[in-house]
């Protein structure tokens, strides 16, 4: 147990927490460190100043011609290797690179690099302190020698030159990858929605600055994805690249003549110099995101987010949890868009514009870019637009084109729950934003004003699933993946069982759940074990007999150690929503009903459903028409059979349609656990879970056992992290 005072409770237990993460994190990555292979993952870094020669008219007019440069434009990226695949990852500090240009671009860096273009993912991070480019669309805009065409030509090859010799360089510099870190942390008070719905149906629109419209800062945040999440690829103890990803348009001024990197660019250089790591930082699905609400323009403004999301980066790195490097793979799909069909996108009407010699500026730049798109479309020598994948054991790195709308982040982070899934947007943006079909004929808001492609919301998203859920991935999957580890009503060696503290602390190390549900008198839903307060609290009296306002008068912590004296019984929706606010990658968790009461079933699976813990929860009882009772509340519920102890009550279970997960006493063979599998069910050990027992983690993990439940588990990490991975044959 840890010993000390607690004052207050919260804080208390916040250091808790924190001295068990430092220790989890101090564990040498060495002692199990996998043996160097021919085949082994390696990665090397690229970063080049592609800042475009000031006073030249570089990009499409999007902003003022660039006269001072307030910080270098960049082009930063990785290239990973190992024996079957090569891949790039490159980022650009430019607003957008359409078409042609940016298959130009990424057909450079594939030369450079060895590999395809197909396996190149190349991004803009999208600051409006850089240019646009679409060099396609100012053929049709601009006439041969109009020195804007000419500037923005040569910058396209100057560019593609340095990049090229760039990569060609770092590849005499490649380092082993080890480990592979994931994390997450919310950022606040940073990214806003740009699309408010107002109480008519229409849309107020709120863009990156509020300077000139302060009263849209009281507009609510809207839909955004709050998180950052962080990928670290690890030689060892030691972090070579951090790559980060977030989702929001990422200038916080524009439109005064200085080029700048801005806050992703600031916090980018900060980084590396504080973690001696490369920096990788990628745009998310920030289409119809922007600091608007958050912004007035000011360089207060800026250095305000600036150290606002810079937090929540640091806050990303500090709880990376690692584990050792699995197989690469790298998917990837066409995709067709279709033209829209509204007249004012038209080729005709697009061509009257550019013909038109009294048509602005901004009109003729807008049409010259349809145009483009639609010639892009119509050609019969079209080159689809290619979203990617890239694959890493179980984190799941998904590269879209355009400016994707938040929903499809989102959405894609659903698609595989049980995998760390970050998303890149602004790769080839020939077709601009990227919404949801609604857009189209929603009234009021900017994006579907420039959204070239016409509705395709379940064509964009049944191609994110293919790539998400490809057959490659099945293939690394059960290779190198330990068992979860259940931690047996919350980390109980540490804080008080099926407390608030166990829960948190379990969470905040990566761990997955097991818990106990009863039902009050007044039909509230409790976590306990036990079927009366006796034990684990001040009071006494059986639970389903109390109300839950007796039940929250009880101290349930200071039976344990006095510094938990105050706490309280939780109830399942402040478990619930501790989960959903404080997991940075989904957990399992492992629902105990201990005793059935009428309704209990229906209210769990409301809770479940509230919180959206469909895809993490295994329910189970100890009654035995438990799993019945489960399923005709919620179909999608998943169950749990229980208290299997030999090989003939293992075979009942596989055949029994109810059982999801099976719940065992003792190690079943091989070739059991191999049926299990192929059925589709999970097998999870609860054997001497209140034991150290090394031995028994071994041959579980060996067995390929999908989660082991235990009151040990840092000791269970650690006895993993000292001794080798099981090969093919003893598995």
């Amino acid at each position: 147990m840890l010993s000390g005072e607690r004052q207050p409770q919260q804080k208390g237990t916040a250091m808790k927490i924190l001295t068990l993460a430092l220790i989890l994190a101090s564990l040498p990555l060495s002692q199990y460190e996998p043996a160097v292979a021919d085949d082994a993952l390696h990665i090397a870094t690229v970063s080049v100043d592609i800042t475009p020669p000031l006073g030249q008219p570089v990009g499409q007019g999007f902003i003022p011609i660039l006269e001072t440069a307030e910080h270098p434009l960049l082009a930063r990226g990785i290239l990973l290797k190992d024996s079957g695949v090569t891949c790039v990852i490159c980022t650009l500090d430019l607003m957008e690179v359409h078409n042609a240009s940016h298959d130009f671009l990424r057909q450079t860096i594939a030369r450079a690099a060895g590999v395809r273009p197909s396996h190149v993912a190349l991004h803009c991070i999208h600051q409006h302190t850089a240019p646009a480019i679409s060099t396609g669309a100012q053929c049709l805009e601009l006439k041969e020698d109009d020195p804007r065409r000419i500037a923005t030509s040569d910058y396209v090859v100057d560019v593609a030159k340095k990049l090229s010799t760039a990569i060609r360089r770092s590849q005499k510099n490649w380092q082993r990858v080890t480990h592979i870190g994931t994390a997450r942390a919310k950022v606040e008070r940073v990214a806003s929605n740009r699309r408010i719905e107002r109480l008519d149906g229409s849309i107020q629109g709120r863009s990156s600055s509020t300077k000139s419209a302060p009263q849209l800062r009281d507009l609510p945040e809207g839909l955004i994805d709050p998180w950052v999440r962080t990928v670290s690829l690890d030689n060892g103890d030691r972090t070579v690249v951090h790559l980060h990803y977030y989702a929001s348009h990422p200038q916080s001024f524009y439109g005064d003549h200085r080029a700048s990197y801005d806050v992703p660019g600031i916090i980018r250089e900060r980084l590396e110099k504080q973690t001696g790591a490369f920096q990788l930082y990628l745009n998310g699905c920030g289409g119809d995101v922007a600091f608007g609400k958050y912004n007035d323009g000011s360089r207060t403004a800026r250095s305000e987010l600036t150290v606002r999301l810079q937090s929540g980066i640091e806050q990303s790195i500090a709880s990376l949890k690692r584990q050792p490097v699995e197989a690469m793979t790298w998917s990837v799909e066409p995709i067709k868009f279709p033209l829209r069909t509204d007249e004012a996108f038209s080729e005709a009407a697009n061509r009257r514009i550019l013909d038109d010699p009294q048509a602005d500026s901004r009109q003729r730049r807008k049409a010259a870019i349809a145009l483009a798109w639609i010639q892009r479309v119509k050609s019969k020598q079209e080159k689809p637009v290619e979203l990617s994948c890239l694959s890493i054991g179980r984190v799941k790195m998904l590269h879209l084109p355009g400016e994707p709308f938040v929903q499809y982040q989102l959405a894609a982070q659903k698609m595989r729950l049980d995998r760390f899934v970050c998303v890149a947007g602004y790769g080839d943006c020939g077709m601009g934003y990227i919404g949801g079909d609604r857009i189209y004929t929603d009234r009021g808001g900017y994006e579907q004003t420039y959204a070239f492609a016409g509705p395709s919301e379940d064509l964009f998203l049944s191609t994110m699933k293919r790539l998400l859920t490809s057959d490659s991935d099945k293939e690394t999957r059960p290779l190198t993946r330990d068992p979860i580890l259940l931690a047996h009503r919350g980390l109980v060696r540490h804080a008080p069982e099926n407390t608030l503290p166990a829960f948190a602390a379990a969470i905040e190390l990566g761990l997955s759940i097991e818990l106990d549900v009863y039902q009050t008198r007044d039909e509230q839903l409790v976590v306990i074990h036990d079927h009366t307060v006796d034990r684990t609290t001040n009071g006494s009296g059986e639970v389903n007999k109390m109300t839950l306002a007796e039940i929250r008068k009880l101290d349930a912590g200071s039976w344990f150690i006095p510094s938990f004296s105050g706490e309280k019984v939780p109830t399942l929706e402040e478990v619930f929503k501790l989960i959903h606010e404080r997991q940075r990658e989904p957990m399992t968790i492992a629902l105990n009903m201990k005793v059935i009461s009428p309704g209990i079933e229906q209210r769990i699976v409301a809770l479940v459903d509230k919180y959206e813990l469909f895809d993490q929860l295994f329910a189970f009882g100890q009654g035995s028409d438990s799993s019945r009772c489960f399923k005709e509340a919620n179909a999608k519920l998943r169950t749990t059979v229980v208290k299997i102890y030999d090989a003939e009550q293992f075979a009942a279970a596989l055949r029994d349609p109810l059982a999801d997960c099976l719940w065992v006493g003792f190690v079943p063979s091989a070739e059991a656990m191999k049926q299990a599998h192929k059925l589709g069910k999970q097998v999870w050990l609860s054997l001497h879970i209140g034991e150290n027992r090394p031995d028994i983690w071994g041959k579980a993990r060996a067995s390929k056992m999908d989660g082991i439940c235990t009151d040990w588990p840092l000791e269970c990490l650690q006895h993993w992290r000292r001794t080798a991975r099981p090969t093919s044959d003893e598995r």
